[in-house]
């Protein structure tokens, strides 16, 4: 058992990328998870980038394109398949999947279906999708003929996602014990996504439940109700098991969301010249302009307006160090 990664990158190499990219997947599956035939404009009009990684018989393959994706011809399953669908940005239609209609999948949606043949399928004109795919006995219990479809904001597909995000890059460097692991817990992790459950005594998910934790934070920085209890509500654990997942990191997770605010309030202060201090304060949601000025010094030993004054003009969006 071993695990690697895959990456081939495509923007404005049209053909030439996208047919490297193919063959490079069907090479390092060994051939077990085949790609269909897709359109001639497909290919010629292709600008995107495709990263893939593999835990053995798991291919996960994460991608984002700039240009209309669409199959001419099906490829054939040698043994029934699990895939599960995640849209991030864009949408995917999937022409009959099971034989019970089409299935469209908007941002934030996601399916997850035993299949026992292939089927056609069309992106709109910007994608970002991650794609998972299994031998079918995996799930074939939990899944049969009846497809999961539901939104990628469910608890157990943000862990899973977490998890997928937090493993990928890791893989060149995992030993055989390590592969095996992953693989395990990718596979605990489906089976969650199918049954609509996570399992918060599982030890081993204690690093992805607290990313989790963080990924739906960073989205919900301006929500001036976000709290742990919020967090904990919406990935389905309770508090304790949430702040638990904590414990071994650098900091609880109140502390994570108010760095991470005075982060993006620093960066307000530097790139929107026009925003005074306090509406600074009010979008990234601290009780008032003195606790905002509070915690801005206390952060960087001087008020937002001195560290304004000291610090040049950026352009919005640029990174500041």
């Amino acid at each position: 058992m071993h695990g690697f990664t895959v990456e081939a990158v495509g923007p404005q190499q049209g053909r030439r990328g996208f047919d490297a990219y193919l063959e490079a997947f069907e090479a390092e599956t060994e051939g077990r998870y085949r790609h269909p035939k897709y359109s001639t404009a497909t290919a010629q009009q292709f600008s995107g980038t495709f990263h893939n990684a593999r835990l053995d018989d798991i291919v996960m393959a994460e991608y984002r394109a700039t240009s209309r994706i669409r199959t001419e011809e099906l490829a054939t399953l040698e043994e029934d398949q699990v895939r599960l669908y995640v849209v991030h940005r864009g949408r995917q239609l999937l022409n009959d999947p099971l034989g019970q209609g089409d299935v469209r999948l908007d941002p934030g949606n996601f399916f997850l279906g035993r299949l026992t043949h292939d089927h056609h399928f069309e992106t709109g004109p910007s994608i970002a999708a991650l794609n998972l795919f299994l031998p079918g006995h995996h799930l074939g219990d939990l899944l049969r003929d009846r497809p999961l479809m539901s939104t990628a904001v469910s608890a157990p597909l943000r862990i899973l996602s977490a998890y997928v995000a937090m493993v990928q890059p890791n893989l060149p460097y995992l030993g055989r014990a390590g592969t095996e692991s992953a693989r395990a817990a990718l596979l605990e992790l489906l089976k969650g996504v199918a049954r609509g459950l996570f399992d918060d005594q599982e030890t081993a998910f204690v690093p992805v439940l607290a990313q989790s934790a963080r990924n739906l934070a960073d989205a919900l920085l301006e929500d001036p109700h976000l709290s742990p209890e919020l967090i904990a509500q919406r990935l389905n654990v309770s508090v304790r098991t949430l702040q638990r997942s904590f414990a071994v990191g650098p900091e609880p997770l109140s502390a994570y969301i108010r760095r991470r605010r005075l982060e993006e309030a620093t960066r307000m202060l530097l790139n929107r010249p026009s925003a005074n201090v306090s509406e600074v304060a009010a979008r990234w949601c601290f009780a008032d302009n003195s606790h905002f000025v509070r915690a801005f010094r206390k952060q960087h030993g001087c008020t937002p307006s001195q560290f304004r004054g000291r610090h040049r003009f950026r352009p919005e969006g640029e990174v500041t160090g």
